[in-house]
């Protein structure tokens, strides 16, 4: 009998973006143990446009027997721009690499959130003003004998 392994599904690790407000998405991937940040964030082409490079970092498990967290800071411009690998951390399984959204984006949508059903009462409100308005003065035209 011969086995032959596929692939190591069992050992995965996470990159976590945040949508600016509007949800987070959840990427799950296969860790071999060869993955980097860079190489987890080219799985996901790269990072989302309202994504900021100043904060981005890895969330490393700690033993169950331990009651602490290690989170990595990730430098990206650094690795992106500079070729330096210091922050290029290695992956392991269990780990979760978080892409904070641009805190101007997060704002722009929350106050979105907020006007936006304001915007659509008032677009009514105009529409309806303006159709009655068009509509009297097809009236007025109307029987003046125009």
């Amino acid at each position: 009998m011969t086995v032959d392994v596929l692939a190591y599904n069992s050992k995965v690790y996470y990159v976590v973006t945040d949508g600016a407000g509007a949800g987070e998405q959840v990427f799950r991937f296969p860790c071999t143990g060869n993955e980097t940040v860079l190489d987890a964030l080219a799985q996901i082409n790269g990072l989302p446009s309202v994504a900021s490079k100043k904060h981005i970092w890895i969330a490393r498990p700690a033993p169950p027997n331990q009651n602490y967290e290690q989170v990595l800071e990730v430098d990206w411009d650094a690795i992106v721009r500079g070729g330096q690998t210091k922050t290029n951390y290695q992956l392991l399984p269990g780990d979760r690499v978080y892409v904070r959204a641009d805190d101007l984006i997060t704002f722009d949508t929350t106050v979105a959130k907020i006007t936006a059903p304001m915007e659509r009462i008032l677009g009514f409100v105009l529409l309806g003003n303006g159709t009655v308005r068009a509509i009297q003065r097809g009236q007025r035209v109307g029987s003046s004998g125009f």
